[in-house]
């Protein structure tokens, strides 16, 4: 069973309430919509159920309560299974000869780190990969692949390494209703012509200069200065920081929390709308999964945190 934890991790939110998570089969998530990767075009519905690969009807697909693909059949039946964390773990099939299995591992960042591709009980090979960019969605878009594969008596080689890029499109999650307009701001009748002007071409993220809300505090310091518990969204306390403790965005999606009493912690962070979601990766744990942009002007901010906390930075850079 997949936990409540799980699917605020891997893309669901109220913000953007998806019932399938068929792009997590290819390292993403979030409101995806169209994927170019490796040669193959994967498109998605508004509900995040995989529906054409390379503009062909997808296979069938058997899914678990949650949403989560659990068999994919065409000319093979495909199953796939995940760990705690909603992380695709590992695909298999059976062959006339025998089954192929392919397993995947992670770091505590939630990158996917290694493939290690089986058959038969044997190891045939494994793609260790390195990310060297993200999506402002915190999807990869550009990592490179070391990949070695094995001899006759069953040795992983030296290998080859080699630079994959992708390029993601999703839908605008700031639209509740299911709307399918592409994230780029264009209706659907242009939908067609953009994706087809895309291929090929590298997708960026958002430039600061056009950017708003979370997109334009990225590499911004953001210091503490009020905060408070929050209930029914009226600030029930206050009280003044005295500490110095801040935020920082990176732009290589890790957030930093520093000059925190009980220590400094990093998250990697996802922005689905007004939201910025958390996955914690080091300090102690601090229970907070989500903090929502409620207000900002003229230089200051106010979020309200998944803990019911509400808090006021400053921008200072």
């Amino acid at each position: 069973m997949i936990s409540v934890w799980a699917v605020l991790l891997l893309g669901t939110s109220p913000v953007w309430a998806q019932k399938y998570h068929d792009a997590i089969v290819e390292d993403s998530h979030g409101p995806v919509k169209m994927i170019k990767s490796d040669g193959k075009i994967f498109s998605y519905d508004s509900d995040g159920r995989l529906t054409t690969v390379d503009h062909e009807d997808a296979p069938d697909t058997k899914y678990d309560n949650n949403g989560y693909p659990l068999e994919r059949c065409s000319n093979v039946c495909t199953q796939y299974e995940y760990n705690e964390n909603g992380q695709l773990t590992s695909e298999s099939y059976e062959t006339l000869l025998g089954v192929m299995v392919i397993d995947y591992s992670y770091n505590s960042r939630g990158d996917r780190v290694k493939k290690a591709t089986t058959y038969s009980f044997s190891l045939m090979s494994v793609d260790t990969y390195r990310i060297l960019r993200y999506d402002d969605r915190g999807n990869w878009i550009e990592r490179e692949v070391l990949h070695r594969s094995t001899d006759d008596n069953g040795k992983l080689g030296n290998g080859t390494v080699t630079k994959e890029t992708r390029e993601i499109l999703y839908f605008t999650p700031a639209t509740p209703t299911g709307d399918s307009s592409p994230a780029s701001g264009t209706d659907n009748s242009d939908w067609a012509s953009l994706r087809e002007s895309l291929i090929g071409k590298r997708i960026t993220p958002q430039s600061p200069a056009s950017a708003e809300g979370w997109q334009a505090l990225i590499g911004k310091r953001l210091s503490l200065t009020t905060y408070g518990i929050s209930q029914n969204g009226q600030e029930a306390n206050r009280f003044e920081c005295q500490t110095g403790e801040y935020i920082e965005l990176g732009s290589d999606g890790v957030l930093l929390w520093g000059n925190r009493c009980d220590g400094n912690t990093s998250y990697r962070y996802r922005i689905d709308g007004k939201r910025i979601y958390l996955t914690q990766i080091s300090g102690k744990e601090t229970g907070d999964k989500w903090f929502e942009l409620t207000l900002q002007n003229d230089g200051l901010i106010k979020t309200e945190s998944n803990l019911g906390t509400y808090r006021y930075f400053r921008i200072d850079n």
